[in-house]
């Protein structure tokens, strides 16, 4: 697949009163290829802002419609993910292959929108995966907003970002696609995860997703300037990374 940062190409927005900024076309080509707004340089809100190091141990603390995901019990897995998670099936979703458990989630699909997570580590990876692809690409947007995204000032600039956009349907090729992760952190209430997209020419790059549990379902933290990372870090290979995609 292509991309347009540093190599790929990507959809311009239709006219509109405003135009992207450079620093947000470099952090949507490094996840999606997709132009959707002009962003200032991003900061992680504090604790959560990942070193660009060679991914090392985690720290833990122990502590389609269908039916409803359940919250932690002796019965599920609350270990953080060390190889690939099985029984994970990839579906294209706006051309770009994310994931599905029955045990992890999501539960409910509903337009654009996904929801209903395992309150596990699992869990947290599938809807960091899910969320920072389906917030961005989405035509129905608020409701993706509404539905998976963590409420406050992240929230509120990308709503302001965006709504002034008109966006063309993504076209096969343009976008990233998940290809590693890594988990930096995780609790019952919070995980940060780096997470690798994989481009069509063979680059690859790297971001940290935050999600929080918010008590019922995995919510997407979004910096103040209403993206996910401070920084997309250019890699060259998956050493040290678990694999993880469809494609």
């Amino acid at each position: 697949m292509s991309n347009s940062s540093p190599q790929s190409q990507t959809p311009s927005p239709k006219r509109t009163r405003r135009r992207p900024k450079p620093f947000f076309l470099v952090c949507l080509a490094f996840l999606l290829g997709l132009v959707l707004a002009s962003v200032a340089v991003l900061t992680l809100r504090g604790g959560d802002a990942p070193s660009t190091r060679r991914p090392g141990a985690v720290t833990t603390e122990p502590a389609r419609t269908g039916a409803p995901i359940p919250t932690p019990t002796t019965t599920l897995d609350q270990s953080v993910p060390t190889t690939t998670p099985q029984g994970v099936r990839w579906e294209l979703w706006q051309t770009v292959a994310l994931p599905f458990s029955d045990e992890a989630g999501p539960s409910t699909v509903q337009g654009d929108t996904a929801t209903g997570y395992a309150h596990t580590p699992t869990g947290a990876l599938i809807a960091a995966t899910q969320t920072a692809v389906r917030y961005r690409v989405a035509q129905d947007w608020r409701a993706v907003l509404q539905a998976s995204v963590q409420p406050g000032p992240g929230a509120e600039a990308w709503a302001n970002l965006r709504a002034p956009l008109t966006l063309d349907e993504p076209q096969p090729g343009q976008l990233g696609q998940a290809a590693g992760f890594q988990f930096i952190s995780y609790t019952p209430e919070r995980a940060v995860i780096q997470y690798v997209a994989k481009f069509q020419n063979g680059t690859m790059q790297m971001v940290a997703l935050t999600v929080a549990w918010d008590g019922s379902d995995w919510k997407l933290v979004l910096t103040d300037d209403g993206g996910t990372s401070a920084t997309a870090v250019p890699i060259s290979s998956l050493a040290g990374f678990i694999p993880w995609g469809g494609v």
